[in-house]
């Protein structure tokens, strides 16, 4: 839904194949059959859409197989591929020979500066975006707890650094996610230098969104006062909706 009106529609490879009759017992194996499927079926569903945006994936790069993943989606036609959960430093070794694009997830200029230095040194790319995740995404963030108030109060700030030093690579772009839910927001991170954003919470409650009709409601009625940051298991925090599984 997201290519057909021209953005960068993007599939999540995280536990995609829970639907496949061997998941419990082979879940890397229904994952990436089921990743295959969906990328060939988006593509099949968007190919006669005139000006469309790409279809792509994100991958985490901390999980199980992540390898077998970025094949998976090269090897089904993705047009893109989003890395995150970390510094994909191997990514162009494993997608190499292909025309995908390449997109790490940044939380900081400092990761950015040391993928770019480190790609260009070790494999002779470039990534082609970088999208900056801010402070104030929804789920898992790249930052802890107690530089959050710090990371909030330069987030403009770090967009217009992060595309200072973008000014170098003209070729490559820079998206902005994290807390954009209108026009005015769009335009003002657009103004500091953003090429793209990212919205996800935004379109949560949509009818193109399969997700769970009482999800989509909490979304609805939520208010700033049931949105919290917690600590999670993977040693991040996380930014939720307050519910009975949160405060228990």
């Amino acid at each position: 839904s997201v290519s057909k009106e021209g953005g960068a529609g993007t599939i999540s490879s995280m536990e995609i194949g829970f639907r496949e009759s061997d998941y419990e017992t082979n879940p890397l194996e229904a994952n990436l059959r089921a990743l295959e499927r969906e990328i060939k079926e988006a593509l099949r569903e968007v190919k006669d859409v005139n000006d469309r945006g790409p279809v792509g994936v994100n991958i985490i790069s901390t999980v199980k197989g992540y390898e077998a993943y970025v094949r998976a989606a090269v090897s089904a036609g993705a047009e893109f591929i989003v890395v995150s959960g970390g510094l994909p430093v191997s990514l162009p070794k494993i997608a190499k020979d292909s025309h995908i694009k390449l997109i790490p997830l940044v939380s900081s200029l400092r990761a950015m500066q040391l993928i770019l230095k480190y790609w260009e040194k070790k494999h002779n790319r470039l990534p082609d975006a970088f999208i900056y995740e801010g402070p104030f995404q929804g789920g898992h963030l790249g930052i802890s707890k107690e530089r959050l108030p710090q990371e909030v109060f330069k987030f403009y700030k770090t967009i217009s650094a992060m595309r200072n030093e973008l000014n170098k690579y003209p070729d490559i772009k820079l998206i902005v996610s994290g807390g954009i839910m209108n026009k005015e927001e769009m335009d003002k991170v657009m103004a500091l230098g953003a090429h793209f954003i990212q919205m996800g919470t935004r379109f949560v409650a949509a009818k193109e969104c399969d997700i769970n009709d009482k999800i989509k409601k909490a979304y609805e009625a939520c208010e700033d006062k049931d949105i919290k940051v917690i600590d999670t298991p993977l040693g991040m925090p996380a930014r939720v909706l307050n519910n009975k599984f949160i405060e228990g």
